[in-house]
């Protein structure tokens, strides 16, 4: 149920998110009529260790707070872009600096303005730069323009770490986009040509591979 609901946010966005979930949830079927009562005449007290192997059976219960968590989630993500490797000074005056920078890019590109932006609290070199939009469709749009121009815009290109952007991740996404980036990673060098790009985050075989680099 949890990966429907997911699949329903990343395919529709949040529009669908309540028709999502309605779609995943059976509708209880009305109760029979109570028939005559019936009376045990021979009843056996229940073997101890088939009770245990019954309840090892039954399936765990899906914890409907649980799923309205995830929901949440995963609505908060589909609006998000996470853009990597962009140099970080780690001052009080990062967001700022990072908003203007991106502004300025959409706004000459005729992308969507992300709303707001933040640094992702950790200790790395470069802290991610979370980029916040109104919708799915806005964020899609942004990280479309972005893979397009990232090679060719003089805002991206004159950086030297090379930046690159995707969708806000949930934890198991982020550990597949690690593998999946270390087997391109591999598979190209040892290979001397890009033989694999990633797809989102999978990857998938370069039609037009060119030199490693």
């Amino acid at each position: 149920m949890l990966n429907q609901i997911r699949c329903g946010i990343l395919e529709d966005g949040s529009s669908k998110l309540i028709a999502k979930i309605a779609a995943t949830v059976e509708e209880a079927p009305d109760l029979p009529d109570f028939g005559p009562p019936i009376i045990a005449t021979n009843f056996e007290p229940p073997n101890r260790g088939d009770t245990a192997h019954r309840q090892q059976s039954l399936p765990d219960s899906i914890d409907p707070v649980l799923i309205a968590k995830h929901a949440v989630t995963l609505l908060e993500k589909s609006t998000r872009a996470v853009v990597e490797r962009l140099p970080d000074d780690k001052t009080l005056a990062q967001d700022d600096q990072d908003f203007q920078m991106l502004t300025k890019f959409a706004n000459g590109n005729s992308l969507p303005i992300p709303t707001k932006v933040h640094r992702h609290p950790c200790s790395s070199r470069f802290r991610p730069l979370k980029l916040q939009f109104d919708n799915k469709q806005d964020r899609d749009a942004f990280i479309k323009g972005f893979n397009k121009l990232r090679h060719t815009d003089p805002a991206i290109t004159s950086i030297a770490t090379k930046p690159r952007i995707r969708r806000d991740l949930t934890m198991p996404e982020l550990d597949t986009l690690r593998v999946s980036r270390k087997f391109v990673y591999d598979e190209n060098k040892k290979a001397g040509v890009t033989k694999f790009i990633m797809s989102d985050i999978n990857y998938k075989v370069n039609d037009k591979p060119r030199p490693f680099q």
